[in-house]
């Protein structure tokens, strides 16, 4: 079972409460988890250190103030078979959380999400979607002293490698993709482990040049039924073969093939079936520097309400450098 070993966990204010930290740490002391407990202290304006002579010495009150809060947080549930450290930094938190993942090799950043007016992301939360090397699970804030009782991972595993594709319809998916697809599917079946929850795959799919067919009426609608058809099996045995990879039982795991436009169907999905938590990935096969997070992810991120985990591709590699 794929089990977090490292873990970072961003304490900024009162984000995180006694029950929610508490909850962490079993999650944690299952895994055999380290947690770091980290809060950054963002420096005051230019104008405000210009009018105000004694800034310095209120942010170093501000650090005192936070290291004092971490640290009877961290005591609060502190255990023998638990290790928990504290740590306070003054930057951009992203920035600073970022370097710490680098600097200290974390292998999960957890953040209370802070949502906008409009999103249930915030600019943060975003910043590190996008540019944050190991995974990051951004918890809900209503939700996120309960347990993880319906998860769902979408997967987008490639077709067999004897199928062609004359017309060169289908997006080829690379290595480190598919690579991806099968930690995507680990992660989530060992969460679903400790919290002895659901887990659902979820796969979308689509034929493509379907309606242009039915449309024309140049082919039988037949013809075009069995086209369909003979997609949607090539799809369901690509599921098949990806889930026969991975280490875990079927047990407890559900498995959805839902034809349409995989947001549509991955939002569609949480909202009827009261998701707890969102394993995807975030890649992109634009190639624009600084757009981390694929169309999909983009577009699922701004619609849920939900916590979520994103995870990158091994390859990955974050722009912010610890000597930025």
């Amino acid at each position: 079972m794929h089990r977090f070993v490292n873990v970072l966990v961003y304490g900024r204010s009162d984000a995180l409460s006694p029950r929610a930290m508490e909850r962490l740490a079993g999650l944690a002391r299952k895994s055999g988890a380290t947690i770091k407990l980290m809060d950054v202290i963002e420096p005051f304006p230019w104008y405000t250190r210009l009018l105000l002579p004694g800034s310095e010495e209120f942010q170093g009150i501000r650090s005192d103030q936070a290291a004092a809060r971490l640290g009877s947080l961290a005591r609060s549930i502190e255990r023998k078979e638990l290790t928990i450290t504290t740590k306070v930094a003054g930057g951009r938190p992203h920035i600073e959380l970022i370097k710490e993942v680098l600097r200290a090799r974390h292998d999960l950043l957890v953040k209370v999400a802070e949502p906008d007016q409009w999103n249930t992301f915030g600019s943060t939360d975003m910043k590190l979607l996008r540019n944050c090397p190991c995974p990051v699970l951004l918890l809900h804030p209503e939700t996120l002293e309960r347990a993880f009782h319906r998860i769902l991972v979408a997967v987008d595993p490639p077709p067999a490698p004897d199928v062609t594709d004359e017309l060169h319809l289908r997006e080829e998916i690379s290595p480190e993709e598919q690579a991806l697809n099968l930690s995507l599917v680990e992660v989530a079946s060992g969460l679903a482990e400790l919290d002895r929850g659901e887990l659902h795959v979820v796969h979308a799919w689509t034929a493509p040049g379907e309606e242009l067919l039915r449309v024309e009426g140049r082919v039988a609608h037949t013809e075009v039924d069995v086209y369909v058809a003979s997609l949607c099996d090539e799809h369901r045995h690509a599921v098949e073969r990806l889930l026969g990879r991975c280490e875990h039982g079927s047990a407890g795991r559900h498995v959805h093939l839902i034809k349409g436009e995989p947001a549509d169907v991955i939002t569609g999905f949480v909202k009827a079936n009261d998701v707890d938590l969102i394993v995807m990935g975030t890649v992109v096969r634009t190639g624009i520097p600084g757009l981390i997070i694929g169309n999909t992810a983009e577009t699922v991120f701004h619609q849920v309400e939900c916590s979520v985990l994103a995870i990158k591709p091994d390859t990955f590699v974050s722009p912010v450098a610890l000597d930025d």
